[in-house]
């Protein structure tokens, strides 16, 4: 079939389809012209008919063949008129033979066959001209029987035959006319409503293919009809490879399993809604919300299911991130009730008392005025973490870098909180080169070493050792605080390297905090391009490592 198909569409490439129709009427009668002619070769050749086969032999190359070729070229009109010329010409040739020689054949009756071809195929006066000539063609067979078979010439039988052959020829063209006019006008309605359904479809595709959702319908089998480009790019097939599958071919058995009794349900009725959370192979999604619908046929019958799932991970996530921000406002309301209130508190304590020395001696209130000291460090601490914090929640992230001589930062910080040391009588270990100079952000600086120099101090247990080692590799600032205290427990450490907010908890002398100062180390790192890790264990103490690449400058 694939042969016959191939011959049928010869030369329809690139034409108008009205053409393209013509030419496949051609090609097909040509195809059935050169079947017969074989035929009748092969039982003229059996019979001895030596001329009438070469006559069928010279239709089949010198008419059929050439006929093919021409519209292989796009040579439309010439093969059509090759064909017509071709075939009267064998077939009133013939005809003569068979005549001349005594045989009574009828065979010019062929010759009425292409006259309806002629009509079908030709337009105008090509259409005239040839149907003229296959008249003539008629008449001058008729002739030649009446002279040869009956002996005559100009009987009125013979003038009879022409009325009748007339008026047949006239029948032929006028009916034929008719029907080819009624059969281009249902044509060129279908062909319109063709266009109409092509475009409808193709707006229906776009349409489909364009939504953000997932979309498909599978019959009643579970064999999917339609799928969307979503669905195409999700398990990488085409629709083509999509048509006729089940859908247990195509979802992976966790996938299956689930949606499984879900189009059951539909399958009987029911519109079914689901939520579901999958980890998938194929990078689908992680969460997704779907529907299944039902489509019902004349009989009331669920006859196909239509699902959409669109895939709401990101939705999932700005509502973990929501959840996250109000998680920290409440705590930000808990550090401004209770953690910076109470310092301000022992502060105006502190200045009343001042005002009144008779009321205190002056030992207690020098010790009044130290501790309301350290507490004024710890609010500065908490007020600088909550601002930066604030700043890059609400106008978003600067940086400005400068050259930075490394060691007067870090000695700055030390001294800012040599008394929150002293208290707990904690070792310093911190030697560094003064040429050694970084290129980077002063303020981002300050922030990562203050809070991670203040969490070491925090956690460390009396005459504890911190240790600050600062060095440069190929290029790299590297910048490491440790300390020997209580350490980090792996949930902990899980959720600070993850960058989520945590719970802040007391230090081993009592202190509090905001839970904002190792989230503001990793967020400014990361938005620095810096790599800020962190070891530790419980009891194990806490080392924080920050790498700040490409920065030393001499």
């Amino acid at each position: 079939m694939g042969i016959v198909n191939s011959i049928i569409n010869l030369g329809t490439s690139g034409i108008p389809k009205g053409q393209t129709r013509l030419t496949r009427v051609l090609n097909k009668i040509n195809l059935l012209s050169i079947i017969l002619a074989l035929a009748l070769l092969v039982i003229n050749v059996l019979s001895q008919l030596w001329v009438q086969a070469a006559c069928n032999a010279a239709s089949i190359l010198l008419v059929f063949i050439p006929v093919y070729l021409l519209n292989h070229y796009h040579k439309h009109q010439w093969s059509r008129v090759l064909f017509v010329f071709g075939l009267t010409s064998s077939v009133a040739g013939i005809s003569i033979f068979n005549v001349i020689n005594g045989r009574a054949t009828n065979t010019e009756i062929i010759i009425l066959a292409i006259c309806s071809f002629i009509i079908i195929i030709f337009e105008g006066r090509t259409q005239i001209v040839l149907y003229l000539f296959t008249a003539f063609s008629l008449f001058l067979i008729e002739f030649l029987k009446d002279y040869y078979l009956r002996d005559l010439m100009w009987s009125n039988a013979y003038f009879f035959t022409l009325i009748n052959y007339s008026v047949t020829l006239i029948g032929v063209f006028y009916f034929t006319q008719i029907f080819k006019s009624e059969l281009d006008l249902a044509v060129g309605k279908v062909s319109k409503l063709n266009d109409e359904l092509e475009k409808s479809r193709f707006i229906l595709s776009s349409l489909i293919d364009n939504t953000p959702l997932f979309l498909a319908m599978i019959d009643s089998k579970g064999k999917y009809r339609v799928v969307n480009k979503k669905y195409e790019e999700a398990f990488q097939m085409t629709k083509a490879q999509f048509s006729g599958k089940h859908y247990k071919e195509v979802l992976d058995e966790e996938m299956a399993t689930f949606h499984e009794p879900l189009i059951h349900r539909c399958m009987g009725g029911e519109v079914v809604d689901f939520y579901q959370q999958i980890e998938s192979t194929k990078g689908l999604y992680q969460h997704s919300y779907g529907k299944y619908f039902p489509v019902f046929n004349d009989l009331g019958e669920v006859q196909y299911i239509t699902v959409f799932v669109t895939d709401i991970s990101e939705l999932k996530k700005a509502e973990a991130q929501l959840q996250e921000l109000n998680a920290t406002k409440n705590r930000l309301f808990s550090v401004l009730a209770h953690d910076i209130i109470s310092p301000i508190n022992l502060l105006r304590n502190t200045l009343y008392l001042s005002e009144h020395e008779d009321a205190i001696g002056e030992n207690d209130l020098r010790e009044f005025l130290h501790r309301a000291k350290g507490h004024l460090l710890v609010l500065i601490h908490m007020m600088e973490n909550l601002l930066r914090w604030g700043k890059s929640q609400f106008h978003g992230w600067t940086s400005d870098p400068e050259e930075i001589n490394v060691k007067p930062v870090i000695q700055g910080v030390l001294n800012v909180y040599r008394d929150h040391s002293k208290r707990k009588n904690l070792k310093v270990n911190f030697e560094l080169d003064t040429n050694l100079t970084i290129t980077a952000d002063k303020g981002h600086l300050e922030l990562i070493l203050r809070n991670l120099i203040v969490n070491a101090f925090k956690f460390s247990n009396t005459n504890g050792l911190v240790d600050i080692q600062v060095c440069s590799k190929q290029g790299d600032m590297i910048i490491s605080v440790s300390d020997q205290g209580c350490g980090m427990n792996k949930a902990l450490l899980e959720r600070i390297q993850s960058g989520k907010s945590i719970v802040s908890e007391m230090g081993t002398d009592g202190e509090s905090g905001t839970g904002l100062g190792l989230q503001l180390c990793f967020d400014v790192a990361l938005k620095e391009g810096w790599v800020l890790n962190v070891l530790s264990g419980a009891q194990k103490g806490t080392s924080f490592v920050l790498t700040i690449p490409n920065s030393v400058s001499c």
